[in-house]
């Protein structure tokens, strides 16, 4: 006969929470090289014995810090980090970088230059790449910040890409200087850079988003973006959506979730929790792009608000972690591989494009699963 024990059952290990699990993960991803694989979902729950919940939400928290990325095929692995950059200048290249085919810039090189934190840098990289692989032309990367960094001087690539608005200046003084540059991003609407600009049409696109929510009946919509919003040509097209919807009889309320706000929502969820338990609370959000939007995405699953079936929610940019989010992104393709084929052509047609020229590209509408008819 099999003695009985007299020991007290062991009790169950305590559920790691969402916040000590960003903690652990942050503290992985800081131990492994980039383009290193994290465990599965599956893998972390059982691990750190946790719940789906806040796995999610904590992946979400470090994809949004740009410190991973979702990767066909591969899963999750740890992020490209920006350099270390002690003596302020651009031209420290990230080590280890998939992108950096030659590190020697000579008059066949591109040179690609983006503010570190860029949410898009990394996919848009991606696809750089490969239009520079096709043409067998050297790419090399670097971080550029406007407020310290030093203009380069003294080489001569085929020319250089700027990642977003914020490098406009620098762009004025490379150009200045006798080199070819094309930035890649929307300036300010009513501004007339003096820089070769190629981006996504970004009224036309805001206008879709807007539009989508408007068609499946939505009247309470939310703008998530930062301060800055009044001066952005998809915040036009946001409003344009409302006023023709309001021409048309309907009645629409407006409102924003600033970053302060959703910062204090993450600092204390029960506050988001609070808010979307209001009965004027919006039906449906659209943000700014598809970080924030999966961002807040995780923040409201963790509060239990569900997506879409208590609000609908569309992201901007279509980045493919859009994609394998649960529920899935209705989001705007804003058409970056487009965008990088015609920046690539503007760098090495045999004759310079001049300063004033701007390339648009046609943005559209993909309809996933974080949106759908509102049911209040």
């Amino acid at each position: 006969m099999t003695p009985i024990s007299s020991a007290a059952p062991q009790a169950p290990e305590p559920r790691m929470d969402a916040q000590s699990l960003l903690g652990v993960l942050e503290e992985m991803s800081q131990s492994l090289q980039p383009g290193d694989q994290l465990p599965t979902q599956s893998e972390l729950i059982r691990l750190y014995n946790t719940s789906e919940r806040s796995v999610r939400w904590a992946l979400n928290e470090l994809r949004r810090e740009g410190k991973i990325v979702s990767r066909p095929r591969l899963g999750t692995v740890v992020a490209q980090r920006p350099p270390a950059q002690s003596n302020g200048h651009a031209g420290d290249e990230a080590p280890n970088s998939g992108y950096v085919a030659d590190m020697v810039v000579n008059s066949r090189t591109i040179v690609a230059i983006a503010v570190p934190g860029q949410t898009v840098f990394s996919r848009a990289m991606e696809l750089l790449f490969q239009q520079t692989q096709n043409l067998d032309l050297p790419l090399v990367c670097r971080f550029f910040d406007p407020q310290s960094s030093i203009v380069p001087s003294g080489e001569r690539p085929l020319g250089y890409v700027l990642f977003g608005r914020d490098l406009l200046p620098l762009g004025k003084q490379l150009q200045d200087a006798g080199h070819r540059v094309v930035l890649v991003g929307a300036p300010y609407a009513d501004t007339e850079p003096d820089v070769i600009c190629v981006y996504g049409d970004q009224e036309h696109g805001g206008y879709l988003a807007t539009r989508h929510l408007l068609d499946l009946g939505h009247k309470r919509i939310a703008f998530r973006g930062g301060s800055d919003w009044p001066q952005m040509r998809r915040w036009r097209g946001h409003k344009q959506a409302l006023a023709e919807a309001r021409r048309a009889g309907a009645l629409i309320e407006e409102s924003h979730i600033f970053d302060e706000e959703f910062e204090q929502w993450r600092r204390s969820p029960e506050l988001a929790a609070a808010y979307f338990s209001q009965p004027d609370a919006p039906t449906a959000i659209v943000a700014w792009n598809d970080q924030a939007a999966m961002s807040l995405l995780s923040l409201l699953s963790y509060v239990r608000i569900r997506v879409p079936q208590d609000v609908s929610l569309i992201g901007f940019d279509n980045l493919p972690e859009s994609q394998q989010v649960h529920p899935a992104l209705t989001t705007i393709d804003a058409a970056f591989e487009q965008q990088l084929r015609s920046t690539v052509r503007l760098l090495t047609q045999p004759q310079p494009a001049s300063p004033s020229q701007t390339v648009i590209v046609t943005s559209s509408l993909v309809c996933r699963e974080s949106t759908s008819a509102p049911s209040k």
